[in-house]
C-alpha cells in the first residue's frame, strides 16, 4: 500500500521548507510541538524508549515562544534549526519552523518533505502527550503487518 506516495503526488511541498533530510524507517512518529517546555522531554522519552527498533521521530517546533526548542536541543545534544541525530538507537529529525504551520501543517509538511519510505506507518503524538506503554509502537506495527489492519490511535493521560 503506497498511501504516502499517493499523497505526495497530489500536493507540492511549500518552497520555504529547506530541510531535505528524509527518514526511511518502517514506523515514523511526528511530534508537532508548540510551547510545551514542561512536557516535551516526557514525550520524546516515551518514544525513544519504545521497544520497536525501526522507529524514526520527526519533531517539528512550531515557533515556540517558551524555550521548548532550546530544551529539545539540549536534551538531544543538537544545534541549529534542523538537525538529524540518533538517540537510544532511534532516528530523530528536529526541525524548527520559520513560519507557523499549526499541528496539521506540521504533520503534512513532515510527510511530504521528510519521509522517504512510501510504505512507512506514520503516527502523530503531540508534544504535550506521551505514549504510556513502551510496547505501543510494536503492537500497532504488528497489528498492521500480521492482520493487515489500519488503525488510528491516541492516548491521553490526565495528570
Amino acid at each position: 500500500m503506497q498511501v504516502i506516495g499517493k499523497i505526495k503526488s497530489l500536493f507540492k511541498p511549500k518552497k520555504y521548507n529547506k530541510v531535505t533530510i528524509k527518514l526511511k524507517n518502517k514506523f515514523i512518529v511526528i511530534i508537532p510541538v508548540y510551547n510545551a517546555r514542561d512536557l516535551i522531554i516526557d514525550c520524546i522519552t516515551s518514544l525513544t524508549n519504545q521497544s520497536f527498533d525501526d522507529l524514526g521521530i520527526i519533531i517539528r517546533d512550531d515557533i515556540s515562544t517558551d524555550g521548548t526548542d532550546s530544551i529539545i536541543r539540549n536534551f538531544l545534544n543538537i544545534e541549529g534549526n534542523s538537525s538529524f541525530t540518533k538517540f537510544n538507537n532511534k532516528d530523530i529529525l528536529f526541525i524548527r519552523n520559520d513560519e507557523k504551520l499549526y499541528p496539521v501543517g506540521n504533520t503534512y509538511e513532515s510527510v511530504i518533505n521528510n519521509v522517504e519510505n512510501d510504505n512507512a506507518i506514520i503516527g502523530v503524538v503531540d508534544g504535550d502527550d506521551r505514549l504510556f506503554s513502551n510496547e505501543a509502537v510494536s503492537k500497532i506495527f504488528n497489528l498492521y503487518e500480521e492482520k493487515d489492519k489500519w488503525m488510528i490511535w491516541s492516548q491521553h493521560i490526565n495528570s
